[in-house]
């Protein structure tokens, strides 16, 4: 019987998968600004992960929960979701900055889309 994987084990699979998506952005980039860049996608990945499952939890319990004595409050799941949101947000430009024209852009939408077309 194959040993089930913790949760950590779990999230760190999904950050990897989406840091192997990204990382093609890298391929312009070298010596250490490249170690510096994959650092911080590897950042941006454990956000973006993180902000899923916070939206996932918003979705299933609601922004109002119920508390013990009965009174409706806002649930504190959909701060942590602005707090993540904001998180992403403010790194996307400094990756995009400091890949300027060194990095050849993939040949997607996506790319298009970050290169502001």
């Amino acid at each position: 019987m194959a040993k089930q994987k913790t949760r950590l084990e779990q999230f760190n699979e999904r950050v990897d998968a989406l840091k192997d998506e990204h990382i093609e952005y890298l391929d312009g980039v070298s010596g250490i600004k490249r170690k510096l860049m994959e650092s911080v996608l590897h950042d941006w990945c454990v956000v973006c992960v993180k902000l899923e499952d916070v939206i996932e939890d918003v979705i299933e319990t609601g922004t109002t929960i119920t508390l013990k004595n009965g009174n409706p409050a806002k649930n504190p799941d959909v701060s942590t979701m602005h707090q993540l949101i904001n998180e992403k947000n403010s790194m996307l430009p400094k990756m995009l900055k400091h890949l300027g024209d060194e990095a050849e852009e993939p040949a997607d939408e996506f790319a298009a889309f970050m290169r502001g077309r």
